[in-house]
């Protein structure tokens, strides 16, 4: 977002941009409306469909984006603008939850639904096994081979209104994050309490975890709260 707002201050008046933003309520919105037309027509090049848009984004340096970005937008109109920019900042939402994606799937190949629930979180777009798999020209992925999310076991009240609590134990509660952590066929990888893969977010976390099984847990910093390096 910062990128952006710098390109179109560098074309129009940054006073008639934040005005225009705050009416508009949006920032992609607003810049894919006041972007002006290029005093040079660029010149004629292979349109830009989205496999070419997501593989260039994909391959451009922080330094090498607003630049190619400039570019991109000057070749677009007002709508395929607004497009290019919600997908750039990661904001095009299209309201297709993980379960329809999962349910399509399985009727569109006559699979069970539950076989491919069970993998999902394992595999990574454009989920090349599950479609391998699903055409006949690979083997089903299973759990043995993957290192999948498996549901968390989340606290809930007791029933009882008297509990004997010899029957029980105790212990801190730290406040970090709900994580999962799996090792499978020599993969790690650390899952978020809503089944999100950030293992990229914690690597030094999943190199340090070789041993395979899953462990479910609290991440935490540690710190002086925590016992310093006693703890």
């Amino acid at each position: 977002p910062a990128v952006i707002r710098a390109l179109v201050s560098e074309r129009v008046d940054p006073v008639l941009f934040q005005l225009s933003r705050d009416f508009v309520g949006d920032t992609a919105e607003t810049v894919a409306l006041i972007w002006p037309e290029p005093l040079t027509p660029p010149p004629e090049n292979e349109p830009l469909t989205l496999g070419a848009v997501v593989d260039r984004l994909a391959s451009l340096s922080r330094s090498d984006a607003p630049a190619a970005l400039g570019a991109m937008l000057d070749r677009l109109a007002a709508d395929e603008r607004y497009a290019l920019l919600k997908l750039a900042t990661g904001g095009l939402r299209v309201g297709v939850s993980a379960r329809l994606a999962k349910t399509a799937f399985a009727e569109a190949f006559g699979v069970d639904v539950d076989a491919v629930e069970e993998v999902w979180h394992g595999l990574t777009p454009p989920y090349a096994p599950l479609f391998a798999w699903g055409e006949g020209r690979g083997p089903q992925p299973t759990t043995t081979d993957v290192p999948v999310f498996r549901p968390f076991m989340l606290a809930h009240p007791l029933e009882e209104t008297q509990v004997d609590l010899k029957d029980y134990a105790a212990e801190w509660k730290w406040d970090g994050i709900r994580v999962q952590i799996v090792h499978v066929a020599g993969e790690t990888r650390l899952y978020s309490r809503a089944g999100d893969d950030i293992t990229a977010s914690f690597p030094d976390v999943a190199s340090a975890f070789a041993t395979p099984g899953v462990l479910d847990g609290e991440l935490l910093v540690r710190g002086e709260a925590q016992g310093g390096e006693a703890g």
